[in-house]
């Protein structure tokens, strides 16, 4: 808003703002169809306002329209062109590891022997064995898991 409108009606009181005045600035931006659209956005919410609390008596805005954003038509090979153009070649590779899988943070890790670590916030208060039969009776409690019987408590 302070880009585009202020500096060309940011002096003007509302009510002398004219639907011309409008179309000739709308004509007059030089940016994207969609960012003339954007722009109208806030205009638009002005001049409604301005309407409902009576300070104009005519909102220019409600004849304004937005421009037709073309959108691009492919025949099928075309098509099938821009489909094709995201494969990468052979022995290319397209994906790219960032943060912590990154080849940097990896080189760093192997070069301080900590690449086998992994990242833990909480230690486990009891072993593992304890886990997997503590695992194993709530599964069969629910009796998503055939085995013993449910009411027999496992060891």
């Amino acid at each position: 808003m302070n880009v585009c409108i202020l500096p060309e009606f940011g002096n003007c009181p509302i009510g002398e703002i004219s639907y011309l005045d409008v179309e000739e600035f709308k004509a007059g931006l030089e940016v994207s169809t969609k960012r003339i659209n954007n722009v109208l956005v806030p205009m638009r919410s002005v001049f409604t306002m301005a309407f409902k609390e009576g300070i104009i008596r005519d909102n220019v805005m409600a004849r304004v329209d937005n421009l037709r954003i073309e959108e691009p038509t492919f025949d099928a090979l075309e098509w099938l062109a821009a489909m094709c153009s995201h494969v990468p070649n052979k022995g290319e590779q397209m994906v790219r590891y960032y943060g912590y899988y990154s080849n940097v943070c990896r080189g760093q890790r192997k070069k301080a022997n900590e690449d086998g670590l992994v990242p833990s916030i909480l230690q486990p208060d009891e072993p593992s064995k304890g886990y997997r039969k503590n695992w194993a009776r709530l599964i069969q409690k629910i009796g998503a898991c055939p085995g013993p019987d449910p009411g027999k408590s496992i060891p």
